[in-house]
């Protein structure tokens, strides 16, 4: 009989729900989660195996169900799943530019001005997938 224990001295275990934080190249690396728990059995236990393994990149918006499967020393099994997902709390940074636009005053020419642009993100309404809440600002100035 194969049974999983988690490290924390509760008795059976399931491994809850894992949050990770994507780094600043909008990636996360899956832990080994085999050095989570102890597998127990009541003759002898041969190993415990990760799937998919760790250490390979995850990306925020794509959910992973991991598995933990342990053996024992005649072959019997037993598995332990629970998802993993990758979360993106950085907010969008934006550039201020300046562009030059021709605003056409009628049939016979154009008049030069400067638009300045101003972004402001409410970083509190980003959600996962990095859609912000953008207020977007901007002044017509003489040139």
């Amino acid at each position: 009989m194969l049974l999983f224990a988690a490290l924390n001295g509760c008795c059976v275990a399931q491994i809850p729900t894992q949050f990770i934080i994507a780094n600043d190249s909008c990636e996360a690396f899956l832990p080994d989660y085999t050095l989570a728990v102890v597998v127990r059995d009541n003759c002898c236990v041969e190993q415990i195996v990760q799937t998919p393994d760790p250490g390979i990149t995850l990306v925020p918006g794509v959910d992973r169900i991991v598995t933990l499967i342990g053996y024992d020393c005649y072959g019997n099994s037993n598995t332990m799943t629970f998802d993993v997902i990758v979360i993106d709390n950085v907010a969008p940074t934006f550039e201020i530019i300046d562009s030059t636009v021709l605003i056409p005053m009628g049939q016979f020419g154009t008049d030069e001005r400067r638009w300045h642009f101003y972004a402001y993100v409410d970083s509190t309404t980003v959600d996962n997938y990095g859609n912000p809440d953008v207020d977007l600002f901007y002044t017509l100035d003489e040139k």
